[in-house]
């Protein structure tokens, strides 16, 4: 019979011989340093396009100059990476664009009579 091994928590900070509360990347392996990396271009990424969204909403406001619309769909764009809301929001904004120039682009008939 194996021996019943406790539990171990990957999150605590003994299981890596790390003291709790301390971070040292050379305790880490290139994997995980490479994972950490990914983990916080990501987060800057979201941080980034959500600070994005509220600058462009606040520039959107009536009596507000700037360019409030275009902050806000850059926004949405690097958002969309990340979260589908996002990327519907963008692909109907898109659709509606698409319609009005369909519209615009039509030639007008003229009856000769």
């Amino acid at each position: 019979m194996h021996p019943i091994q406790p539990e171990v928590n990957p999150f605590a900070g003994d299981c890596y011989n790390i003291p709790r509360g301390a971070f040292r990347p050379e305790l880490l392996s290139s994997g995980l340093r490479l994972l950490h990396r990914v983990m916080i271009r990501k987060t800057g990424k979201i941080l980034s396009g959500f600070a994005l969204l509220l600058i462009g909403a606040i520039l959107a406001l009536p009596l507000v100059p700037g360019p409030g619309i275009p902050i806000m769909i850059l926004g949405l764009v690097i958002l969309s990476e990340h979260f589908p809301w996002a990327r519907r929001i963008i692909d109907w904004g898109k659709a509606k664009l698409e319609g009005v120039t369909k519209k615009h682009q039509q030639p007008t008939r003229v009856d000769k009579t």
